[in-house]
């Protein structure tokens, strides 16, 4: 068992870098979302390609996360995390060189493997840098992080753009331009991040996935996150098309009613994070988050005025909710070591980011065939499924003595 002391006094720096790391991650995946528009009239693309274009990041985080099982033993995960960092800022870069579609997809591929290779390691290195107890603390900031993103990405689309003279290409590439310096923050504070797996744990921890992937409580949070990631991507990605096409709203308009669904998150995330450090359980902040992620995203779809913000308040609070329970529960899963944590992160994760890449590519096309107000509802119900696998999980948490 680990000595408190062994935990760096710095460990709060490296858990800062750790999350503006992963805070870049979700900016960068969220930032085409609000000129969608513009990049599909100027490139001249359909729905169905703009799905692709949207998803084609989730096909290779997902093939990225799992190199992490190969390289996690021969690379300290501190120097794979910064090297993630290099890859996305490259190919956030890139944007600005958009002379086609292949292009598009090109690019948007390398900050893709930016971002697989970092998601494993951020299990690993929390672990290492951070005792059980403050783990869900950290978490529950990570929760919130693709909602404080999708927020900033929103209300920063519309001046950037203007400051990059109406060039979507050039806010794309001042994305990057972030990410450059966060990663020079992380590459000079790189000394006190810790990275203190064993070489007798290395060696001990082959066949990492196989192990995982028998584990009952690992496979249900898989069908669990990979039923969320399919709903969660579609939205993101869609909704601002959606008010703006069929609910006929201005660019601004519809990425500020969008901006309710990141805004609820941030506060959801930090609220349930909060309440499940204080009650000690992990399950109360699972299946009832999907039930209001179900409710939520019928009520977006179908009502109008104030009970369509409800539903988009109700859709923002369950996915965000749920997800500092996600994070911590496979850390405290029975027999779990640094790196057996990042191998379920990388099989959950991995895996489920394959759904998140099938979700946008399957509903732009069955936007363009009917519409995605039909495809929203459809959607709708992956999150009962959900709500039935979380609820068949065994409580990892402990209920704490008030």
């Amino acid at each position: 068992m680990r000595n408190i002391q062994k935990y760096s006094s710095w460990r709060w720096l490296a858990g800062a870098l750790l999350l503006l790391g992963e805070l870049s991650v979700s900016m960068l995946w969220m930032a085409p979302s609000p000129v969608l528009t513009e990049i599909t009239s100027d490139l001249n693309i359909t729905l169905a390609q703009s799905g692709i274009f949207l998803s084609v990041i989730c096909l290779i985080f997902s093939a990225s996360t799992f190199v992490f099982n190969g390289l996690g033993r021969k690379i300290k995960p501190k120097y794979i995390f910064g090297a993630g960092l290099i890859l996305m800022a490259a190919g956030q870069g890139m944007f600005f060189f958009t002379r086609g579609y292949a292009d598009l997809l090109f690019f948007r591929s390398i900050t893709g493997i930016g971002m697989g290779i970092c998601a494993p390691v951020y299990a690993v290195l929390i672990m290492e840098n951070f005792p059980k107890r403050e783990r869900p603390m950290v978490n529950t900031v990570y929760s919130a992080l693709p909602y404080i993103a999708e927020f900033l990405s929103l209300f920063a689309a519309a001046p950037l753009l203007a400051i990059c003279g109406y060039s979507w290409r050039g806010m794309m590439a001042a994305f990057g331009g972030l990410v450059v310096v966060i990663t020079g923050m992380y590459v000079l504070c790189l000394p006190k991040i810790s990275s203190t797996v064993s070489e007798e744990e290395e060696k001990s921890e082959k066949g990492l996935f196989r192990e995982v992937a028998r584990n009952r409580e690992v496979r249900l949070l898989l069908l669990a996150d990979s039923c969320d990631m399919w709903g969660y991507n579609f939205l993101s990605g869609f909704l601002p098309t959606f008010f703006q096409n069929e609910i006929g709203m201005s660019m601004k308009e519809a990425a500020h009613l969008t901006a309710i669904f990141p805004v609820a998150g941030i506060a959801a995330g930090l609220l349930c994070g909060a309440l499940m450090v204080k009650v000690g359980l992990r399950k109360p902040f699972t299946w009832p988050m999907h039930l209001m992620v179900f409710a939520g995203t019928m009520m977006l779809s179908l009502c109008d005025g104030p009970l369509r913000i409800v539903g988009i308040v109700l859709a923002g609070v369950g996915n965000a909710g749920w997800a500092p329970a996600l994070y911590t529960m496979p850390m405290e899963f029975e027999g779990m070591t640094p790196l057996k944590t990042g191998a379920a992160f990388s099989f959950i994760f991995g895996i489920g980011y394959i759904s998140a890449f099938v979700s946008p590519l399957v509903g732009g096309w069955l936007g363009d065939c009917f519409s995605l107000k039909t495809v929203l509802v459809v959607n709708s119900f992956v999150a009962l499924l959900a709500a039935l696998a979380t609820a068949s999980m065994k409580e990892t948490g402990k209920r704490t003595e008030n």
